[in-house]
């Protein structure tokens, strides 16, 4: 689940759909029907936003008890709104923010995997995990669109699928188009 932070200002700036309170009920929805297994996406490093609010939005992610959170920073690629507005991120800032981030989560019992990737016992992300596996991970709904580097070039993905397994291995997306 995309929260990206419980700040409903800086989710506006991001040009989100969502606040705080959809989000919240997103997520105890997942968890009505069975969803036993749920990730919380965060992003620091936010126009705007400050460490005090990172580490709220960090400390209230852990209080949902996920499984999973991955907490990635802003990066601002070329011929964004960002990018055309001047925003140049911090990196001491960011590099700050993660620290206290990965600190809180290790201590609330994530254990810390990848750069970005932290999760309860069980709870790793199973397109992460069936890397070095020949299993296939299936995951419901589309990434996220944008441009991805496929087989030396560039594709732009769109949110027409309905699901993208990944064969571990192989080193190999599939789509599947409604």
């Amino acid at each position: 689940l995309g929260l990206q932070t419980t700040e409903d200002p800086l989710l506006k700036a991001l040009g989100r759909s969502h606040d705080l309170r959809t989000f919240h009920g997103a997520y105890r929805a997942a968890r009505d029907v069975g969803f036993g297994n749920l990730n919380i996406d965060l992003m620091y490093g936010l126009p705007g936003q400050t460490r005090t609010g990172w580490m709220d939005t960090v400390k209230r992610v852990i209080d949902l008890a996920p499984e999973h959170v991955s907490a990635y920073a802003l990066t601002v690629q070329e011929e964004t709104y960002f990018h055309r507005s001047g925003v140049v991120p911090d990196d001491d800032l960011q590099a700050d923010m993660y620290e206290e981030a990965a600190d809180a989560l290790i201590a609330a019992g994530f254990g810390h995997y990848e750069i970005s990737n932290f999760a309860k016992p069980g709870g790793n992300a199973a397109t992460t995990c069936a890397t070095g596996a020949t299993r296939t991970a299936w995951g419901r709904g589309c990434p996220p669109p944008g441009t991805t580097a496929v087989r030396g070039g560039r594709t732009r993905t769109t949110c027409r699928c309905t699901y993208w397994p990944w064969r571990a291995g192989r080193r190999r997306w599939w789509k599947r188009r409604r």
